[in-house]
């Protein structure tokens, strides 16, 4: 299935499901070739995920139903090196969790995508971390390993490729042998796991990497109309639209959609504030052209579809409007 198929008839299944609020996307390592993936339910009500295939973008996405309080096994086979697949929920952070079983080692799913990513030393010589770039442009990846007094002694930069892993060992390098704890930061989307011998550990700590704003810009916070949810950041220049936009927030009874422009990178500040540790997103409005009651349905969309399906938005639409979300408040430099 070609990219704009897939865009097309996953887009057109999201968008019209229930609510579409939250979003959380799982990845793992892809240790093996064939495996299998738990993937457990741990609400009370039925729920609908979605395996997706990579490579450099999202190429194939199906539905997997999930029965309330239950799990299933997924036999997984990658049809190449490239290929990595990952989990797509539109719940909650503890809705769904997953499991990569491979070589007979369970390996925990983890959702977490940029920030500052921390690990403890253990001492027992078993510190190796598996790191992968989850945005689509080259990232450079920097571990800053401190010693007990929480002071740097050494700093390593290691650069990925669009959606490709790498595993890096701690432990031969005789120059960092005193440090206690190592911080994972990159500029642009990725995640990490800790690889031991017999099990894979999930950061201790989590913290979030900082915007870079312009002080003659407004930003404004982009939420869903009702309820809690993803959230993303628009900067706006032009002062007619700052003032039609901070009208929205003086006055809750409208209810105007937001258009704009899409770029490729976050431009350092469009990011989702709605969760803790308020990861950057692939991509960025460079220009609201309005805020509207009506327009066409064709570029409705919300931050998770857009993320995921980025190249084929990009390449067939470059332009988007968000149905159900609204501006919610203004935040400044």
């Amino acid at each position: 299935m070609n990219s704009l198929t897939t865009f097309t008839s996953v887009a057109t299944a999201l968008l019209f499901s229930s609510s579409v609020s939250w979003s959380e996307v799982l990845h793992w390592p892809s240790d093996c070739t064939c495996g299998e993936l738990k993937i457990q339910n741990n609400t009370t009500r039925p729920l609908s995920t979605w395996l997706q295939s990579r490579g450099p973008y999202l190429f194939d996405q199906q539905e997997i139903l999930l029965e309330p309080k239950s799990s299933t096994l997924e036999k997984i086979c990658l049809s190449n090196k490239d290929e990595h697949k990952t989990i797509l929920h539109l719940e909650n952070i503890k809705d769904v969790s997953a499991t990569w079983i491979c070589n007979k080692k369970s390996i925990p799913a983890v959702n977490y995508l940029g920030g500052q990513q921390s690990y403890k030393k253990s001492f027992w010589g078993q510190n190796q971390f598996w790191i992968k770039n989850t945005s689509y442009q080259d990232n450079v990846i920097s571990l800053n390993f401190l010693n007990s007094e929480a002071k740097s002694i050494h700093s390593i930069n290691i650069k990925l490729a669009p959606f490709t892993e790498t595993y890096w060992s701690a432990d031969s390098l005789s120059e960092i042998s005193g440090w206690s704890q190592v911080q994972i930061t990159a500029a642009q989307r990725f995640t990490s796991l800790k690889a031991n011998k017999s099990n894979f550990e999930k950061a201790q700590l989590k913290a979030t990497s900082p915007s870079g704003l312009e002080i003659k810009s407004a930003y404004f916070v982009v939420g869903p109309r009702q309820g809690p949810g993803d959230q993303f950041v628009v900067k706006i220049s032009d002062p007619n639209m700052i003032e039609k936009a901070r009208l929205q927030i003086t006055d809750p009874s409208l209810e105007k959609i937001v258009f704009g422009k899409i770029q490729w990178g976050h431009d350092r500040y469009n990011r989702n504030l709605a969760k803790k540790e308020q990861p950057l997103w692939s991509w960025s409005i460079s220009e609201v052209t309005n805020i509207s009651d009506l327009g066409s349905t064709s570029c409705n969309g919300f931050p998770q579809l857009l993320e995921d399906h980025l190249v084929p938005w990009m390449e067939n639409l470059g332009h988007i409007c968000f149905w159900n979300y609204r501006i919610k408040k203004e935040i400044t430099p």
